[in-house]
């Protein structure tokens, strides 16, 4: 009986603990995961399973085949403005991402490449 006991209370402090970690304590970090060009010949196992198994301010991303702890990429505020030019050949980009931009410049695909251009308010 005492056994039965203890299990009970273990899967209640399970349980708790999951609806604490559900309520919006822990929540989302900020940034985005860098993007995963690795082809994967076999899945390996996740290190996390959301944000906040992650130390600091590292995300649980998709990365080398798992889920793992990584650095974010940092966007910057503002939306790209519409591009309508058709491209026939294929420019060459400026950037790669936000942070290669000066000032409040987003890197945004236009003109057949990804420029560094100014961004239209959200």
């Amino acid at each position: 009986m005492k056994s039965l006991n203890v299990l009970l209370f273990v899967g209640l402090l399970l349980c708790w603990t999951e609806l604490s970690a559900a309520s919006g304590k822990r929540r989302v970090k900020p940034g985005i995961c860098p993007p995963d060009y690795v082809r994967c010949v076999r899945a390996e196992p996740n290190e996390c399973g959301m944000d906040y198994h992650c130390r600091e301010r590292q995300k649980c991303c998709y990365s080398r085949c798992a889920r793992r702890c990584v650095n974010p990429i940092q966007v910057k505020p503002g939306m790209c403005p519409p591009d309508d030019t058709v491209c026939v050949l294929q420019g060459q980009d400026e950037c790669k991402r936000d942070f290669e931009c000066r000032g409040e410049q987003k890197c945004c695909y236009n003109a057949c490449a990804m420029r560094c251009i100014d961004v239209v308010p959200v």
